[in-house]
C-alpha cells in the first residue's frame, strides 16, 4: 500500500474515531458499527460508514450534526461519510438528515418521503432525478 493509500484510510479512521467518541455520549445511542469499504483490505476506500443503532425516542439534532461535521471533514480530502440508522430491534430506519434545518415544509429538495415526521431522520427515502439517494 502507497503513503497516499495509508493517509486516506488513516484519514478515514481518524476522523471515525473522532465521531464514534462524540456519538457515543450522546443520549440515545446505542451502538455504533463501522461498515462498508473501509473494513476491506481495498486500498482506497470512497468513504466511510457507520451503522448507528439508536433508541426509539432518541433526538437525532446532535446526531445529525456530527455527521454532518464528518462528513465536512472528509470533504476537503475529496471523500465522504454516511450514518445509517437502526432501531434497537435491528431494524434499518434511515440516514440522518444532512440538512442544519430538518422539518417539515423547509426544503421542497427534502428525499424523505415522510419529512418532519421524525426530525433529522431521512427514512424511507425516495429517488429523485438527479439524486444520489
Amino acid at each position: 500500500m502507497n503513503s497516499h493509500h495509508a493517509s486516506i484510510r488513516d484519514t478515514f479512521l481518524e476522523a471515525g474515531l473522532w465521531f464514534a467518541q462524540s456519538a457515543t455520549k450522546l443520549p440515545g445511542v446505542k451502538r455504533i458499527a463501522v461498515i462498508g469499504s473501509i473494513t476491506t483490505e481495498r486500498q482506497n476506500p470512497k468513504d466511510i460508514d457507520f451503522l448507528v443503532t439508536v433508541s426509539d425516542d432518541a433526538d437525532l439534532a446532535a446526531l445529525a450534526a456530527l455527521g454532518r461535521r464528518l462528513k465536512g471533514r472528509l470533504q476537503s480530502h475529496s471523500h465522504g461519510a454516511d450514518i445509517f440508522l437502526a432501531n434497537e430491534r435491528g431494524q434499518y430506519i434511515g440516514r440522518t438528515c444532512s440538512w442544519v434545518l430538518c422539518r417539515a415544509g423547509i426544503r421542497a429538495r427534502c428525499d424523505a418521503l415522510h419529512c418532519g415526521r421524525r426530525p433529522y431522520l431521512l427514512a424511507n427515502t425516495q429517488m429523485r432525478p438527479g439524486s444520489n439517494t
